[in-house]
């Protein structure tokens, strides 16, 4: 009795068809469009050391981003804490206010600026800031 070995060409299609179904899958899947939400914790500080942030009214920064699938990917890889230096989000003043009003559309230019946002981004809360500083 013999015994009949498969030809290692059946093999091949077989994974050459796996490897190109998964491919084909992976090319739908970052092609479709997705909305996600993502929360970041902001650390407010003064780089000069001269002042410093006592209170703030708002730590927790929520943003919403739509994209492609593999557009999402710069935002996935930022950091869950995001510092924010007061001097850079207003570098024309010497001294900073002893109560600072940091504006939605502020925050946003800072982060698209040192961290890379996207432009697309939409920051849902908060709508501004205040902090104390001394």
């Amino acid at each position: 009795m013999t015994i009949k070995k498969r030809p290692l060409r059946q093999y091949r299609l077989i994974l050459s068809c796996l490897v190109l179904s998964f491919i084909a899958w992976f090319v739908m899947k970052i092609s479709k469009d997705y909305t996600q939400v993502y929360e970041f914790e902001l650390v407010f500080f003064d780089s000069t050391e001269e002042q410093n942030v006592v209170d703030k009214s708002d730590s927790l920064l929520v943003v919403e981003y739509s994209a492609k699938g593999i557009a999402l990917l710069p935002i996935e890889l930022l950091p869950s804490t995001i510092e924010v230096d007061c001097r850079k989000l207003y570098p024309l003043k010497k001294h900073l206010p002893d109560h600072l009003k940091i504006s939605n559309k502020d925050l946003k230019q800072f982060l698209v600026q040192n961290y890379d946002f996207p432009e697309k981004v939409r920051l849902l809360s908060p709508k501004s800031v205040n902090l104390r500083i001394e």
